[in-house]
């Protein structure tokens, strides 16, 4: 399975943006992602215009709500986000189902009204098996942001209740200068025999193979299993390789590194080590787990890199 870095929430002209399309692409392809979602605040205009021939283009729009910010990636046909309600969320999740998209929740926690209109995530949801993924870092600096540590406090409290939603990160690139600054790259797994296209990519978050970094890689299994497997409960091998090579002048500029390694099984920390290499035998038990590999952004300690999950069973 390789692994490619995206950018999964971005915006032009088409809505809220100050960048053209050209402008994002030229700007992402400087950074060296693979792949770019233009997730437009409640249109797909944008689409027609925007062109890569070194990256894949994912098609996306920003439901863009009173109640809430939703991402919605690659659906196979259109579908009105007007038609939203506050009481039954559900059956618009469920209009998304039967286009095939890859839905998650942006941002959920940002400050919301007068501020910016439901920036903050109020739906009432039934059923979050109707939801693909949570945006846990958001902007620039997101790992030491309050409004990402909720979101991921809230993420991994879907996954104590059983549910099995990806984490990702999004810059909600507006302005090109955004990307000046730190932020955070979704890396999303695909299998090494698939081409390429923006639909093998949602389907890659969809099925919970991606992580977030500040920059650092990572190639990592539990018993053989990639990110968003699943593997029994008892002794497992966890096997890990953390490398700044692949962003190494960026890392550098902006003081980025990881010193520790950590395991989380079900909110308990079973396993860290300094070692950024290492093949150890871990206990689990049922329920979910996550690798953070923690360091330094400049002057701030915070998790630098961090998994969605594997599922014990």
């Amino acid at each position: 399975m390789k692994f490619y870095p995206t950018e999964l929430h971005t915006h032009t002209q088409h809505s809220d943006g100050w960048q053209t399309p050209a402008e994002l692409v030229k700007a992402a392809e400087k950074l060296g992602l693979k792949a770019l979602a233009l997730t437009d605040h409640n249109t797909m205009s944008g689409l027609r215009e925007i062109k890569s021939k070194i990256m894949t283009i994912i098609n996306g729009i920003e439901w863009t709500t009173f109640f809430g910010h939703i991402l919605v990636l690659e659906p196979d046909f259109y579908v009105d986000y007007r038609g939203i309600e506050k009481d039954d969320f559900d059956r618009s999740l469920k209009e998304l189902r039967k286009a095939d998209a890859t839905v998650g929740i942006a941002h959920p926690f940002r400050l919301g009204n007068p501020f910016c209109t439901g920036c903050f995530f109020e739906y009432g949801v039934r059923d979050y098996g109707l939801i693909d993924y949570v945006e846990v870092w958001s902007m620039s600096e997101p790992a030491a942001g309050y409004e990402n540590i909720r979101a991921v406090k809230f993420h991994r409290q879907l996954l104590s209740d059983g549910h099995r939603l990806a984490v990702t990160g999004g810059l909600d690139w507006h302005v090109t200068r955004q990307a000046d600054g730190v932020f955070a790259r979704t890396y999303v797994g695909i299998e090494d025999s698939i081409e390429l296209s923006g639909k093998v990519l949602a389907r890659g978050i969809k099925t919970g193979r991606t992580y977030i970094t500040y920059g650092h890689t990572i190639d990592v299994t539990l018993d053989g299993e990639h990110i968003g497997g699943e593997v029994g409960s008892g002794k497992v091998l966890l096997s890990y390789s953390v490398s700044g090579k692949e962003n190494l002048g960026y890392l550098n500029k902006n003081d980025i590194t990881a010193k520790e390694i950590r395991v989380i099984n079900n909110d308990k920390v079973i396993y860290s080590s300094r070692k950024m290499k290492d093949a150890s035998e871990l206990a689990l038990e049922k329920g979910w787990i996550i690798l953070e590999a923690h360091g330094r952004s400049g002057s701030t300690e915070c998790p630098v890199l961090m998994t969605s999950a594997w599922y014990v069973v």
